[in-house]
């Protein structure tokens, strides 16, 4: 059995210095049975005449009005929420972060990435403007695939999230705050294992990777914030939302 102190020692280490770090937080029995789910939502709806046999080739075969149909049902999944409140991960979160309180800022999302997309492939950006919560926010992402290279695994610039906010350029429809210096910037591809979560702070500069593979790859997010945190509490605890475009100023 592996030796959780020194595990979580060393995620602290890696989350200070670099803003991130890879944990095994949800079983596979929990991720199976988000896949299971997810299936079979998508053969009740009859999209097709074709009952699929995994959530993969049943989201290829989505056209583009049938995603969006598909998209807005399984968001709300009660066993995303589940997961969020999941008391080993709440745990080492308070471990491992520097999150005192933390409690769930905004419903969980499941991600669709379809190869070559470029409408909702995510540039450089921090995931803070989207939420405008705790400044010590955290993001639990969550493949439900094996993510390399190849299906696009996430990119981060080690130790960014030490900057604080950076200069963004606004797009809408779909919303993004593309971070807009980034030149000469090295960004570290971020693979990551079936089974395994990628926890990092908000204020982390990071990337979609491009997806170059033949399938979609799917993935979940949780994201928490700090109840205790006086800079949230002085905003009145403002909390963004998809019509949020502008980024509140940090008051000491």
């Amino acid at each position: 059995m592996h030796n959780y102190k020194l595990i979580t020692q060393n995620n602290k280490k890696e989350f200070k210095k670099n803003g991130y770090f890879i944990a095994k937080i949800f079983n596979k029995q929990f991720l199976n049975q988000l896949k299971s789910d997810l299936l079979s939502l998508h053969n009740s709806m009859n999209f097709n005449k074709d009952i699929h046999k995994n959530i993969f080739s049943a989201l290829n075969s989505l056209k583009s009005e049938d995603l969006k149909k598909f998209a807005s049902i399984m968001l709300k999944m009660p066993l995303l929420l589940e997961g969020s409140n999941n008391n080993k991960l709440i745990k080492h979160l308070i471990e491992t972060t520097d999150i005192k309180n933390p409690i769930i800022s905004h419903y969980p999302q499941i991600r669709t990435d379809y190869p070559e997309d470029k409408i909702y492939s995510q540039p450089a950006h921090q995931d803070w403007p989207y939420s405008q919560t705790s400044i010590n926010s955290v993001t639990v992402w969550t493949p439900l695939q094996d993510t390399t290279e190849q299906n696009g695994a996430l990119k981060a610039i080690k130790g960014s999230h030490k900057k604080g906010i950076c200069k963004t350029a606004i797009q809408r429809n779909p919303r993004k705050f593309e971070i807009v210096e980034t030149k000469n910037k090295v960004f570290q591809t971020i693979e990551c294992k079936y089974g395994e979560s990628i926890i990092f702070h908000q204020m982390l500069v990071h990337k979609s990777g491009a997806n170059m593979s033949n399938n979609v790859r799917i993935s979940f997010q949780n994201r928490y914030t700090d109840s205790r945190c006086k800079n949230w509490k002085n905003s009145g605890y403002f909390i963004a939302d998809k019509n949020t475009y502008k980024i509140r100023k940090i008051s000491s």
